[in-house]
Order: C-alpha cells, then sequence, then structure tokens
C-alpha cells in the first residue's frame, strides 16, 4: 500500500508512519483489533475515492457501512467518513423493510463505537425518529435499542413533533465533516 496516500488521507497513518516510532522505521503498522472485510474496503476507497456497488448492496450493508464508519472515525480518515455517511443516506432513502431492521441492529455498535456528537448518531437518530413519526414500531427492535439512542430519539421528536420532511433528505452535507473549504453538493 502507498504511503503517501495513507499519510495525505489519514491523520493516523500519517501519525504512525511519520517521525521516528517503531512503526515508521519499520513501514508496518499492525491492526489486529480491525476485520480485514473492513479494511478491505478501506483499501478500495483509498484508491478509488468511492464504493464499489456491490459493497453497498444486500442486507449486510448497514453491517459494513457502520464498521467503516468507525474505522475511519478511528483512523482520522474524514473524507472515508464523509463518502460512508453519503452512502448511508443512499441506502436509507431506499427505505424498504430490511434496510430499517439492518439499521436498527446496528445502533448498539454504533453508540458503542462512536462519541456521542458523532454525525453518524445523529444521522441514525433523525431517520428513525422522522420514521418512527411516520410508521416504524420501534418495539418490534427493543433488544437493540440502547436507552441513550431512545433518549435521543426522544428529545428529537419533542423538538420538532411533526418531522414532515426527513432530515437526511434534504441536506446530506449535514452529516458530513469537512476538513476543509465549502461544503459539498451531495
Amino acid at each position: 500500500m502507498h504511503r503517501d496516500l495513507l499519510n495525505f488521507y489519514s491523520s493516523y497513518f500519517q501519525s504512525a508512519l511519520g517521525g521516528s516510532c517503531k512503526e515508521s522505521e519499520e513501514n508496518l503498522i499492525i491492526l489486529p483489533e480491525d476485520d480485514p472485510d473492513v479494511f478491505e474496503l478501506f483499501v478500495h476507497w483509498l484508491y478509488a475515492q468511492r464504493f464499489r456497488q456491490t459493497d453497498v448492496t444486500g442486507l449486510k450493508t448497514s453491517r459494513n457501512m457502520a464498521r467503516l464508519y468507525v474505522f475511519a472515525d478511528m483512523r482520522g480518515v474524514l473524507g472515508l467518513k464523509d463518502v460512508v455517511i453519503t452512502g448511508f443516506v443512499q441506502h436509507l432513502k431506499k427505505g424498504t423493510l430490511p434496510v430499517k431492521h439492518s439499521l436498527l441492529r446496528e445502533i448498539p455498535y454504533i453508540y458503542a463505537n462512536t462519541a456521542e456528537k458523532s454525525l453518524l448518531r445523529k444521522l441514525v437518530v433523525d431517520y428513525i425518529a422522522y420514521d418512527t413519526a411516520q410508521e416504524i414500531k420501534l418495539g418490534d427492535f427493543k433488544e437493540y435499542l440502547t436507552a441513550e439512542f431512545l433518549l435521543e430519539v426522544t428529545l428529537k421528536m419533542k423538538e420538532s413533533p411533526k418531522l414532515l420532511h426527513a432530515p437526511y433528505k434534504i441536506n446530506t452535507c449535514t452529516y458530513h465533516e469537512h476538513e476543509t473549504g465549502p461544503p459539498c453538493d451531495a
């Protein structure tokens, strides 16, 4: 893998491969806690700057995307986080029952592995608050719903009791973390 690409897109790899630390001297970073499938998606994105269509379809989409977002967050890859968010929004816009179910199953993972102010959390809360106001029955998924998540959804619904438009359908860029420059057109 090209060191310059890693350094350019990731603050984590830039720190680990820069300077005089062991990883830099050996030109080797071992990531035992990372899922090889997620790392493969990262490598693909690193070179292509987008997802393959097969990576964002099917029932495992929410699982893969949640894990890729967490990987990008942990490794300081803001551009990948934005691509994942855009992929999530495209996935959610499909609005099919399997999409909703796969997302709800990922709530414990998302809440256990992201910061309180995570834009992925914000997207999930906005989606579920809107969808609950429309049709979804959360009781069917109680084993996946954390207290923190339910509180955030409740507060969102109280703040906007008549969610007429899904926030994620209005402006995807709301959930992006741009390093610099103007907002995107997503």
